[in-house]
């Protein structure tokens, strides 16, 4: 017979596996859906005494925690990217409970380059003493800011 009281028993779950991407990119202003795929990643806010609380779990791209992050099963979450400069090649990390895992060199997110657009045809035929004003346009250029110049 073998009492349970008198020994200290010790439970510790094995670390997340590093996450695999549903895609390798996206544009600088941020808001792109990610897919991480892995295991480990632990129930559904099925018992909080167990698990702890939901800051307990934590997803990141580089320096930068993901703007949100749902948990969808043990293998699966999503993460909303962050605006990010034109960085490429971010480690993406989760973590479980304090236990940390980093992707992989297989597995890395990237921001888009900004791509600017030639100016069109109101931009041709500007006077070379300058003064007008030009309306660029391109595509992944970030996050912008809408109010008027001070």
């Amino acid at each position: 017979e073998y009492n349970l009281s008198s020994s200290p028993l010790y439970l510790r779950y094995l670390p997340p596996a590093p996450p695999a991407l549903s895609r390798d990119d996206g544009p600088p202003r941020g808001g792109t859906r990610l897919t991480l795929t892995g295991s480990g990643f632990g129930p559904v806010r099925s018992n909080p005494r167990i698990l702890g609380a939901p800051e307990a779990r934590a997803a990141s791209l580089g320096a930068s925690s993901c703007l949100e992050t749902l948990w969808t099963s043990d293998s699966s979450l999503l993460c909303v990217t962050p605006p990010g400069a034109d960085a490429h090649q971010l480690t993406v990390a989760v973590t479980i409970e304090s236990q940390a895992v980093i992707s992989t060199n297989a597995s890395f997110f990237s921001y888009l380059t900004p791509l600017v657009l030639p100016p069109g045809p109101s931009g041709a035929n500007l006077a070379t003493t300058g003064g007008a004003a030009v309306d660029m346009r391109g595509e992944h250029l970030g996050a912008y800011d809408t109010s008027p110049a001070g």
